[in-house]
């Protein structure tokens, strides 16, 4: 009797490992480069993407000095992937902050752009 209840306590917390962990998420690169409306590179800001599928995925990048972004994927237990999920996204780009007082919005980017195996390296987005 002793040795069935440790065989099944034994089972039950094999079973019970350590709460519900979120499956590693399938990524793609995405990199490219956010141009204004002279076609000048962004030097500074972020820029997001948001899915418009029913699956919400999010994928953020600051943007260097060149105008260049590297988008990484932020699930929502917080954790950070590079690169974003295949699919449609819509893209904003948010000014860098200057100043306590600053009241620039948010920029919607036109259109969607596509995350898709192989061709997200060199995104070239223009600001409206």
């Amino acid at each position: 009797m002793l040795r069935a209840t440790l065989i099944l306590a034994t089972i039950f917390m094999a079973g019970c490992g350590g709460g519900s962990a979120s499956p590693v998420p399938t990524t793609l690169p995405a990199k490219g480069k956010l141009l204004d409306k002279a076609g000048q590179p962004v030097k500074e800001g972020s820029i997001e993407f948001v899915s418009t599928g029913a699956t919400p995925s999010r994928a953020t990048s600051d943007i260097a000095a060149d105008g260049s972004f590297s988008l990484s994927l932020m699930t929502a237990d917080g954790k950070k992937y590079a690169g974003a999920e295949e699919g449609e996204y819509k893209g904003t780009y948010y000014p860098a902050m200057k100043s306590a007082n600053q009241s620039e919005a948010p920029v919607a980017l036109p259109g969607t752009q596509k995350i898709s195996a192989g061709g997200n390296e060199s995104l070239s987005l223009k600001l409206p």
